[in-house]
């Protein structure tokens, strides 16, 4: 019965990812040095568990099963030729990339709704009741985010993994730079033209910052958000 109660956090993993960033967490160790048949290992047994509690099992997550089980497959040959041992080690980095980056991605959601959660909280304190702009307001979260997101998964630059810091020095310099050269701004044209991850996560912070200090207002949610200097 121990076992089973771990099962109903299940539903709350979005996908196969936000699965194997908890699995490889539970272990408080680094991630790369985790083995691989362990991952999988641990992967397919949450499945089977899922599975005899009649949970369903989109096919994300039986896809990577069977990526897991595969690498797993190869793991355990007895001797590895050399093109076999360099498969093995560039799908081993580029899972573990995607879970890193999927992590990422996690805390940026957390923070931004959170700071959106608190801004709108101070905003109906000072006005009394809830206004228009506040309801509009409450759009912005899903609105950004999911830009936010899309932009960064589309990037070339897949080499480097960020670990979430205080960055207000760059944050602030690109509020001013927005500030300066934008009267409107289109925020997934704008994102797509930075070079690499973290010159994505802080142009973002500082587009989130512009919103909540009443700089700028979100005009447009679709079908890309566009943000718009405020006075």
């Amino acid at each position: 019965m121990g076992d089973s109660g771990v099962v109903f956090t299940l539903p709350n993993f979005e996908g196969p990812l936000d699965l194997l960033l908890y699995l490889v967490r539970k272990h408080e160790v680094d991630i790369r040095s985790i083995p691989i048949t362990t991952i999988a290992d641990e992967f397919l047994d949450y499945l089977s568990r899922m599975k005899s509690l009649d949970m369903e099992i989109t096919s994300d997550f039986i896809l990577m099963a069977a990526t897991l089980m595969q690498m797993k497959s190869k793991a355990l040959l007895p001797a590895h030729d050399e093109q076999t041992a360099r498969e093995l080690s560039e799908e081993e980095s580029k899972l573990y990339k995607e879970i890193e980056e999927h992590e990422v991605l996690r805390e940026l959601t957390r923070r931004f709704k959170s700071k959106l959660d608190e801004s709108r909280s101070q905003q109906h304190a000072r006005a009394g009741s809830t206004t228009t702009r506040q309801k509009t307001g409450e759009e912005i979260p899903d609105a950004l985010i999911d830009v936010f997101k899309s932009v960064l998964r589309e990037t070339v630059d897949r080499n480097r993994v960020y670990t979430i810091t205080s960055e207000m020095l760059s944050v602030e310099e690109r509020m001013n730079e927005i500030s300066r050269e934008y009267e409107t701004l289109d925020v997934h044209d704008f994102l797509s033209h930075d070079r690499d991850k973290m010159d994505i996560i802080v142009t973002f912070l500082a587009i989130l910052e512009l919103i909540m200090l009443g700089r700028y207002e979100l005009v447009r949610t679709e079908p890309s958000p566009i943000i718009k200097r405020m006075g």
